[in-house]
């Protein structure tokens, strides 16, 4: 502490994880670029549901359903997309588009509000 340091390095490392995401990423399509691989998705997802304070509340749960559907594997987003019927191809890429805002607005606001806390 008197050399300045954080006393819980977690939440340090959290902030510096954070901002240094916000700082590699910025606002631009940046962010977009860079993804997690399905299998590491799918892994974090599996960690995520051990965790008490998410199974044991019904919020919880549902944002643990929401991140276990984006674990899907590329040949299974093949799939899905090789099956949208023609005529609905421009309403389906529409709600994708839309659920992509969504969750782009939930990532900024969920940093926000752990920014906010530490």
């Amino acid at each position: 502490m008197r050399r300045g340091e954080d006393p819980l390095p977690r939440r340090r490392s959290n902030t510096v994880s954070l901002a240094s995401r916000r700082a590699s990423h910025g606002h631009g399509d940046a962010r977009r670029a860079v993804r997690t691989p399905p299998r590491d998705r799918a892994a974090i997802v599996e960690r995520l549901k051990a965790d008490p304070a998410l199974r044991f509340t019904e919020t919880g749960r549902n944002l643990l359903m929401l991140l276990s559907m984006h674990t899907l594997k590329a040949a299974e987003w093949e799939e899905i997309i090789n099956n949208v019927p023609p005529h609905c191809s421009g309403i389906v890429a529409q709600l994708a588009r839309d659920c992509s805002q969504m969750w782009s607005e939930f990532a900024m606001r969920v940093e926000h509000q752990v920014a906010n806390i530490v």
